[in-house]
């Protein structure tokens, strides 16, 4: 029976592999060819040289499949559709951008945009409804393969709810806790093809790894803390044996001073851009209860190293008067009026440029925590400092993969994932990201009632074995 299973779970996935390479040739066809079109329509009297026109089709197309790549725009069966649809969309947007740069080139003036603005506009709609065919298709097909989940506690189970919700990979049908005997695990474990593992003994973990492969099922591991530090290791021989080497040194030397320039660069191009909306948030605020406009908080960065990052003030003066460090609550009535139309539209962030250009802060990074909540998070999971290794962001991969009220566990594993795979790439696609988030409200929802004390959202919190 579970090599039936196993031979009907492979069939599924050559399928569905197939309907995903075939749907990602669409989506670089169907643009290409509507560009196609409109270059010898509405672009053909720039008597550009014969050759040159397939020349420029494939440079579209070449274009488009690099951003499609970088923002995952081809991972269909493993994104929620809102960031396909957002991921294509960029990359679309991109590729018309300097496919209308180069256009103008050739013209020696401004083309006139309007035949590509409608290509653009006709790629879209057909990104859009090949996202819900292929999405409809997945859930009707595809969708709900059964998996045993192996927890270690009771935390560790509410994965079975937690992450497993926005997945159409598997549904965990059955749990099992990994203090019962190996056998018993075994003969649970051969009723299924997929098998989720969460936070179990370092030996058990292994023996279960083994058995997988060997049975080749399908394995999904949450990763612990060391499984994430591992990930930034460097092969190296000696004679004939692979030896694993770890720097731990965080960003080295080369990629420190290119993200400089980096941050230099964009922090004043951001200043400039931003500044209408600088404006008008400081006059509102003045105007709300005429108190300070700026808010300054003490922060952590690198090496824990305390900073003032600059905020505007969206909360009542003198909202933490009793000294005691709260994070925001849901429906939290401290914040002001003007101050939840800045919490929502992210403009109580931008003074952080400033903190950027004077180098306190990175575009992309670690959230820089206070300091008492890192002092209280420590008590309770000493590995938060490990944050620390690098310079504080003003965005960063917690906050494109996760919530507000995400708990200091998972945003500490989210960031060191960073660090682990750090390149200016990355950074570049945080930064895309990060655009789609300042449009989902539910990214800002504060926690809830009754957990405003540090200590109190990560009470559940289990460190690594």
């Amino acid at each position: 029976m579970a090599n039936n299973n196993y031979i009907n779970n492979n069939k599924n996935t050559d399928k569905k592999q197939i309907l995903v390479f075939v749907f990602s040739l669409l989506i670089l066809i169907v643009p290409t060819t509507s560009f196609l079109f409109t270059w010898f329509i509405s672009y053909d009297h720039l008597n550009y040289f014969n050759k040159g026109n397939y020349v420029l089709v494939a440079v579209f197309f070449i274009v488009c499949l690099i951003f499609l790549l970088f923002l995952d725009g081809f991972k269909f069966d493993k994104r929620k559709f809102s960031d396909i649809i957002f991921s294509q969309f960029v990359s679309l947007f991109i590729t018309y951008m300097i496919m209308y740069f180069i256009i103008s080139l050739i013209a020696k003036k401004l083309a006139d945009p309007f035949p590509l603005i409608l290509s653009f506009i006709v790629s879209s709609i057909f990104y859009v409804i090949t996202n819900i065919v292929l999405q409809n298709i997945f859930k009707k097909y595809f969708s709900g393969e059964s998996a045993i989940l192996v927890y270690g506690n009771d935390l560790a189970k509410n994965i079975e709810k937690k992450e497993c919700s926005n997945l159409d990979r598997y549904i965990v049908r059955r749990s099992i806790k990994s203090d019962v005997p190996l056998d018993e695990i075994i003969k649970q474990i051969d009723k299924f093809n997929n098998v989720v593992v969460c936070d179990i003994d370092f030996n058990l973990r292994g023996k279960l790894i083994k058995y997988c492969y060997e049975q080749k099922k399908r394995l999904y591991i949450v990763p612990q803390i060391s499984d994430i530090i591992t990930r930034s290791a460097d092969e190296i021989y000696v004679m004939d044996s692979p030896i694993f080497y770890y720097k731990n040194a965080g960003i080295d030397f080369t990629e420190k001073v290119i993200k400089r320039l980096f941050d230099i660069v964009f922090s004043i191009v951001g200043i400039v851009i931003t500044s209408p909306f600088i404006l008008l948030s400081a006059i509102l605020i003045k105007l709300q209860d005429r108190g300070p406009i700026f808010y300054l908080q003490k922060r952590t960065t690198i090496n824990n190293k305390d900073f003032n990052i600059i905020k505007f003030r969206s909360m009542i003066v003198d909202a933490e008067s009793d000294g005691v460090a709260r994070l925001t609550t849901e429906n939290d009535n401290r914040i002001t009026r003007v101050g939840k139309f800045l919490r929502l539209t992210r403009f109580d962030e931008l003074p952080q440029f400033f903190n950027i250009l004077k180098g306190d802060m990175s575009f992309v990074g670690p959230r820089p925590e206070r300091p008492e909540l890192i002092a209280e998070y420590e008590k309770v999971l000493p590995e938060f400092s490990y944050r620390t290794n690098v310079k504080a962001g003003l965005t960063g991969q917690a906050q494109v993969n996760a919530k507000y009220n995400t708990t200091p566990y998972d945003k500490l594993r989210q960031d060191l994932l960073y660090v682990a795979n750090y390149n200016l790439f990355l950074d570049i696609k945080i930064l895309f990201l990060t655009v789609k988030r300042v449009f989902e409200p539910s990214s800002t929802k504060g926690i809830d009632e009754g957990e405003s004390n540090a200590l109190n959202t990560i009470n559940d919190v289990k460190q690594d074995s």
